[in-house]
């Protein structure tokens, strides 16, 4: 093993993490320019995501679903239409740039426009990492990302659709350019390229990589609940409501208190399944209906026979039977 190389790499993982946008526990493989041999394993997931500032003005990461709730008072706000300008070119031209400039600012300006990005478990062909702690890693575009973009992912579907399944055989991601101007690639990888093919691996998973652990993306997709949305941007989505005349605030504790719902749910059943612990009062059909005729105040003493208590001025047992005689 290349030390060396071991240690640059660590070192890229440290930098990962500390810009990691919330996301900063899972290693990461990096898109570089030039070619990138990796096998990808398991099924991808969509990641809608954003930095956000709140009500507190304080940013923070925030998931969301597709068609969720939040994207539907994005695209409201972020509601547009085509112009011609006097060159003759199209541009965009927003509803609220004239009647709601400040929400509009509010949403372009604070982060609330999303990210897509595709989470994928790989196995590195240059990655000693991969290979040490015998797991997978997110494939990504950037060092601050969590998984790579549409143009990135739209490269990997055509190599998919086009060779099956890909756990089956390797493939190389090319990258070139920066910022706006970058363009992705993605081929089958194979031995016979002069450039990358002495990393290629050709055939199946041997039985080492097979059993590597992988993320639970569907974990780290995870949208974040409605009571959190608004704990964080109630003042904000109220503002929203009132430019707009809709009704999300109403939306968004319907759907917190479903989610309630739901997690009370939960432990309602976790309750009933769990072993009894401590104390637990007795149920009134399993209450003992000898002891409940003695007088309220008679002091109990054991029986010496069956170890149960009853008054100390019965001669009798009543639950064995067994004699006693008063002592003066």
């Amino acid at each position: 093993m290349n030390l060396k190389k071991l240690r640059e790499y660590k070192q890229r993982i440290d930098k990962n993490r500390a810009s990691s946008g919330g996301f900063s526990d899972e290693l990461k493989y990096v898109i570089q320019s030039g070619a990138n041999v990796v096998r990808l394993v398991g099924d991808p997931q969509l990641c809608i995501r954003a930095w956000i500032l709140g009500d507190d003005n304080k940013p923070s990461p925030y998931a969301f679903e597709q068609d969720g709730l939040w994207m539907s008072m994005l695209k409201d706000v972020l509601d547009y239409t085509m112009e011609k300008d006097s060159d003759g070119d199209w541009h965009r031209r927003y509803v609220l740039a004239d009647t709601q400039p400040h929400i509009l600012k509010m949403v372009r300006d604070e982060g609330w426009d999303t990210k897509e990005r595709y989470l994928m478990n790989c196995i590195p062909r240059d990655n000693p990492m991969a290979h040490l702690k015998k797991h997978a890693v997110l494939l990504v575009q950037s060092e601050a990302d969590i998984g790579i973009g549409p143009m990135a992912f739209t490269e990997f579907e055509k190599v998919a659709e086009n060779y099956g399944d890909p756990e089956t055989y390797d493939v190389v991601f090319k990258k070139e350019g920066s910022k706006l101007k970058t363009k992705y690639d993605c081929q089958m990888a194979v031995k016979s390229n002069e450039d990358y093919g002495a990393k290629v691996v050709e055939g199946p998973l041997n039985k080492e990589e097979a059993v590597y652990e992988l993320y639970n993306l569907e974990e780290i997709v995870k949208p974040t609940s409605a009571s959190t949305i608004l704990k964080n941007f109630r003042d904000r989505i109220a503002s929203i409501d009132e430019a707009l005349q809709t009704n999300y605030v109403d939306e968004w504790e319907k759907l917190a208190q479903e989610e309630g719902g739901e997690e009370s749910k939960e432990v309602e059943v976790e309750t009933v399944r769990a072993p009894a612990k401590g104390r637990v009062r007795k149920k009134k059909e399993d209450e003992d209906p000898i002891k409940a005729a003695f007088p309220k105040n008679a002091k109990l003493l054991p029986c010496d026979a069956c170890a149960k208590e009853f008054p100390s001025d019965m001669t009798s047992c009543p639950y064995c039977g067994a004699e006693y005689t008063l002592e003066d």
